[in-house]
Order: C-alpha cells, then structure tokens, then sequence
C-alpha cells in the first residue's frame, strides 16, 4: 500500500518545521510513488506572554490525482482532519490535560482552480486567510 512519503523540507529552531509531500519517481513495486495529498505541513512552537506555549498545525494541501479523488472523494480531507486532531490529542495526554486544552480549529479550504488562477496572476488576489 501506498503509505505516503514526506520530507522535512524547513526547519527554525525553537519555531516550527515543515513536512512536505514528495513523489519518489520510482518503479510501483517498491516505492511510495506519491502521496495522495499534495501539499506542506507546518507544525510549530510559539511561546506567549503568559509564560503558556501554544502548539499548533497549519497546512495547505490538494488531492494529488483524479484517482485519488475518485477512490476517495470528500473523505480524504475528513481523515486527514482526524489524524491532525489526534497528533493533538497525543500531546495533551503528553503534557497533562489538565494543564491543556484545544481551541476551536480554524479550517479554510480554497477552490484550486480559483488559487492556481490568483497564482498565476489571472485573478486578482482578493484576499489571503
């Protein structure tokens, strides 16, 4: 099965890092191929005033091909959803909840074709979440 190759493609010390999503380019058989979202995964660090650390995930990602899509439609996002809340949840449990709690997540998905077009400068760029 497919399980899906990332690198670690930054790095800030003290900060975050980044995750992204890789195509090896190899034979069926014996690689990874691609991941089935494409995309970049920030995981960060940031230290507040209140002497509290907040932990956080942001992403940007798409279905990586029409297959993909096909096979696993809207559900793709739902389970990706569901394994960012968990990575969470494995936190808590590792500082102590009662020291812990997670805030209401923030979700924006964009229309790809819509992206691309501001990207590519064929539409103006309106707003950035």
């Amino acid at each position: 099965m497919n399980d899906g190759a990332v690198v670690c493609s930054s790095y800030e010390q003290g900060c975050c890092w980044v995750f992204s999503t890789l195509f090896d380019g190899n034979d069926v058989i014996t690689s990874d191929l691609y991941h089935p979202v494409s995309g970049n995964r920030q995981f960060g660090l940031l230290s507040n005033s209140d002497n509290t650390y907040t932990f956080y995930i942001k992403g940007a990602d798409r279905v990586t091909n029409w297959w993909d899509w096909m096979l696993i439609g809207g559900t793709i996002y739902a389970g990706g959803s569901n394994l960012w809340i968990n990575v969470i949840n494995n936190i808590i449990q590792l500082v102590g909840s009662s020291n812990s709690q997670i805030i209401t997540p923030i979700i924006f998905r964009t229309d790809w074709v819509e992206t691309k077009n501001k990207l590519k400068g064929n539409q103006p760029i309106d707003s950035v979440p």
